[in-house]
C-alpha cells in the first residue's frame, strides 16, 4: 500500500514538474515575446521619434520671404531633426488673411504678433500655454540674461493674458535707442545756419526758411520743412511721448505723473503741440502731404519726400537704417546709399529733438520689449516640439562652448557660404545685400549682449546719433478692451490730430473731442490697461 502511495505522489510530482516545466517554458517564451514585442514596441518608437517634426513658423515678419531651401534652414533641420514649414503671409491686409487661414483650421506652430492682439487670438482658442517655468527650466542662460535687462519682471509680462503665459518674449536691444532726427545740412548751410537747431524757436525758423528761402537753390518754391515723421519729436517738446505719427495718434499709451499707463492724446501738452504744429501748417512749414505720409514706399523706415529733396528734416527711423559703415560700403544702411545717389551734392547731419518751453525733449522709442513668439495650441500638444523650440533659442544665448554649429546657424548661417570670420573673430557676410531671413535666419533671439559685442561698431554710432530717450515706451499687458476698441480709437485719434493741425477744426476742437473720445471705448480701455499695470506691479 505503502509503494502504491509513494508510486502515485511521484506520478503527481511527476505531472506537476512537467505541468510546471510547461508553465515555466509558457511564462519563459510568453517573457521572450513581450521582450521581442517591447523590442520591437522599442524601435518602432525610435523609429518613429527618428521621424523629423514638423514645426510650422511663422516668426520674424510674416512676409519676409525666407527660402525654404535655403541650405541655412536645411542644416538646422538636419541638426535638430525637424522639418520647418515656414508661413508666408501678406503684409498688406495681414490680420485679414491670417483670420481666413484660421477659421479654416490650419494654424502654425509658433507666430509672431503684436502682444496687443494676444486677447483676440486667446479667445479663439489659438494660443497653447507655455508655463514659464517651463521657460526658466530649458533656457537657463536665457531667463538670466532677460532678468539682467528687466530687473523688474516685467519682461516676463509680454506674453501674458489673464496670467497664463502663452509664449516667449522677444527683447531688443535697437529699441532702447530713440528715433534719429536728420537734417539736410546742405540746406542749413544755404539758409546761413551753422549749427544744427536746438531749440523749438530755432526749429521753427530753420523750417520755415526751408520752406520760403529757396534752400535748395533751384529758384522754385518747391520744398517743405517737415512732414509727418517729425511730429514726434514736436510732441516730446511738449511732454508728450509715444506719438510716433498721426496715424497712431489715438493708441499711442504713456506714463502720467503717477506713473501709470494713459492715452498720449489725452494728456497735458497735447493740446499746446497741436496748437503749434496748426500755427506752422498755417505758415507752409508743413509739408499737406503729410496726411498720407513721407513714406510712400510701404517700408516705414525710408522717407521718400527727405531722400527726394522735398523735405529738411526726418525722423522715426533709428540710428542703423542709416549706419554709414566706415569700413564696408555693403553694410551701409539703404538710407545712406539711397540718399548718395539722389543727393550727390546733398549732405545730411544728425541732431537733438527740440527742447520745448518747459525744458522737455524726446522723440519715441520701440522699446526694449514690443513682441512676443506665441505658441498655438498645436505646438503645446506636442512637448517635443516645444522642447526643441526653446533647446534652439536657448542656444543663441549661450554662445560658442556647447554647440558652436548651433549657435553660427541660428546667428549666422554656414560658415563659407554665408558668413566668414575676420581677422578679429566677428562674423562678416559674404553675400552682397545680404537678407538674413531670405538665408533662412530666422530663428534667433535677441542676445543684447552678443549684439553688443558683434556690432560694437554700429551700437558705437548709434550711442553718438541717438542718445537714450527720456520716452521709453511703455510695456502694458494686452487687454480684451484694447483689442475691442483699438481700430475705432486709432482712427478716432488720427482723424482728430490731422483735423487740427490742417486747420479743418480750431484748437478749440480738442476739448470737444477728449471726452468723445473717452466716452467711446477710451476710458474703458485706459482703466483696464491700468488694472493690469497695478496688479504685475504687486
Amino acid at each position: 500500500m505503502l509503494k502504491r502511495v509513494i508510486s502515485m505522489m511521484l506520478v503527481v510530482l511527476l505531472f506537476t514538474s512537467l505541468a510546471g516545466c510547461s508553465d515555466n517554458d509558457e511564462q519563459v517564451n510568453t517573457k521572450d515575446n513581450q521582450q521581442s514585442e517591447k523590442k520591437d514596441g522599442d524601435s518602432a518608437v525610435a523609429e518613429k521619434e527618428e521621424e523629423p517634426i514638423v514645426i510650422e513658423w511663422m516668426g520674424y515678419n510674416a512676409n519676409a520671404q525666407p527660402k525654404q531651401d535655403a541650405p541655412t534652414i536645411l542644416r538646422l533641420e538636419e541638426k535638430l531633426n525637424v522639418d520647418f514649414d515656414i508661413w508666408q503671409m501678406p503684409q498688406e491686409n495681414f490680420d485679414e488673411a491670417f483670420s481666413i487661414r484660421l477659421a479654416a483650421g490650419d494654424m502654425p506652430d509658433v507666430f509672431k504678433v503684436n502682444i496687443k492682439d494676444i486677447p483676440n487670438y486667446q479667445k479663439q482658442g489659438i494660443l497653447g500655454e507655455l508655463p514659464l517655468e517651463t521657460i526658466f527650466d530649458t533656457c537657463p542662460t536665457l531667463t538670466a540674461t532677460y532678468n539682467e535687462y528687466s530687473p523688474d519682471g516685467a519682461v516676463w509680462q509680454a506674453a501674458k493674458y489673464k496670467g497664463v503665459n502663452y509664449g516667449m518674449p522677444m527683447m531688443s536691444l535697437n529699441g532702447t535707442y530713440g528715433q534719429v532726427v536728420v537734417w539736410r545740412k546742405d540746406w542749413l548751410d544755404n539758409i546761413g545756419y551753422d549749427k544744427v537747431p536746438e531749440t523749438l524757436e530755432e526749429f521753427e525758423d530753420a523750417l520755415y526758411k526751408f520752406r520760403h528761402n529757396d534752400p535748395d537753390q533751384n529758384g522754385e518754391k518747391d520744398t517743405y520743412g517737415m512732414s509727418d515723421y517729425a511730429q514726434c519729436m514736436i510732441y516730446g517738446a511738449f511732454g508728450i511721448g509715444n506719438m510716433s505719427k498721426p496715424k497712431y495718434a489715438g493708441t499711442g499709451i504713456m506714463l502720467n505723473e503717477e506713473e501709470l499707463p494713459v492715452f498720449s492724446i489725452t494728456q497735458p501738452g497735447m493740446r499746446e503741440a497741436l496748437a503749434t504744429m496748426a500755427d506752422w501748417y498755417e505758415k507752409e512749414i508743413i509739408d499737406p502731404e503729410f496726411v498720407t505720409s513721407e513714406d510712400t514706399s510701404g517700408y516705414w523706415a525710408v522717407s521718400e519726400a527727405f531722400q527726394n529733396s522735398r523735405i529738411g528734416l526726418t525722423s522715426r527711423s533709428f540710428f542703423y537704417h542709416w549706419w554709414d559703415d566706415p569700413e564696408n560700403d555693403d553694410e551701409d544702411a539703404e538710407n545712406v546709399v539711397t540718399f548718395g545717389v539722389n543727393n550727390p551734392d546733398g549732405e545730411y547731419v544728425f541732431g537733438t529733438p527740440p527742447v520745448g518751453p518747459e525744458g522737455l525733449s524726446g522723440t519715441s522709442t520701440s522699446g526694449y520689449l514690443n513682441n512676443a513668439l506665441l505658441f498655438t495650441t498645436k505646438c503645446t500638444e506636442d512637448p517635443r516640439k516645444v522642447e526643441k523650440i526653446l533647446q534652439m533659442w536657448e542656444q543663441s544665448f549661450v554662445g560658442n562652448d556647447e554647440d558652436p554649429e548651433m549657435f553660427e546657424l541660428i546667428h549666422h548661417g554656414i560658415e563659407g557660404l554665408t558668413f566668414e570670420y575676420d581677422e578679429n573673430g566677428k562674423a562678416q557676410t559674404l553675400l552682397d545685400g545680404f537678407a538674413p531671413t531670405e538665408e533662412g535666419i530666422v530663428f534667433e533671439l535677441t542676445d543684447p549682449k552678443y549684439e553688443l559685442d558683434l556690432y560694437a561698431d554700429k551700437y558705437a554710432f548709434g550711442d553718438l546719433v541717438s542718445p537714450k530717450n527720456p520716452y521709453n515706451k511703455v510695456l502694458v499687458s494686452p487687454t480684451e478692451e484694447y483689442s475691442q476698441y483699438k481700430s475705432d480709437l486709432r482712427r478716432m485719434g488720427e482723424e482728430a490730430v490731422i483735423a487740427i493741425i490742417t486747420g479743418e477744426q480750431p484748437i478749440e476742437y480738442y476739448d470737444e473731442f477728449i471726452p468723445i473720445f473717452l466716452e467711446n471705448g477710451g476710458q474703458e480701455v485706459q482703466d483696464a490697461i491700468q488694472r493690469e499695470w497695478m496688479a504685475n506691479q504687486n
